[in-house]
């Protein structure tokens, strides 16, 4: 795992377990310890072959997640409304706390990507901010 430093609020690293066994493979674990909430869903995305593919391109109002790369790579751009970056996430590193009032997305996916993503909270749509704009007014009046 390598040392992410992250800028923007709402984010952090989160600790995972990962052993490769040789032929046997690569063993990947996350415990209820290492994470801040108590995981209600867990989705993948894998199988994008349009390489200008952009995933995620929204905000939650109150689901946490951590997003895990478990095989290839892609690129998080991270924003919390002030400050905003761009991370190179392969399955080597830590998994990404995805806060809520951060807006998230994924580029730049390798073909092979699997991304593992925990959330705190079942899928509501209602939960989403879709728009950047309406993004960073409801970030404005929240500050």
């Amino acid at each position: 795992m390598n040392n992410i430093e992250l800028q923007v609020k709402h984010s952090g690293t989160v600790d995972r377990t990962r052993v490769a066994e040789g032929g046997r493979g690569t063993l990947l674990a996350i415990e209820e310890k290492q994470l801040p909430f108590v995981i209600r869903r867990v989705y993948t995305i894998s199988g994008v072959s349009d390489a200008g593919a952009l995933r995620g391109e929204h905000a939650h109002k109150k689901t946490d997640q951590a997003l895990f790369v478990v095989q290839g790579a892609l690129t998080l751009h991270l924003d919390d409304g002030t400050t905003a970056q761009a991370i190179r996430l392969t399955s080597e590193d830590s998994g990404i706390r995805l806060g809520p009032l951060l807006w998230h997305s994924m580029s730049d996916l390798t073909t092979d990507c699997v991304a593992l993503i925990a959330a705190s909270l079942p899928y509501d749509g209602s939960d989403y901010i879709r728009e950047y704009d309406a993004f960073k007014t409801y970030v404005g009046t929240i500050q």
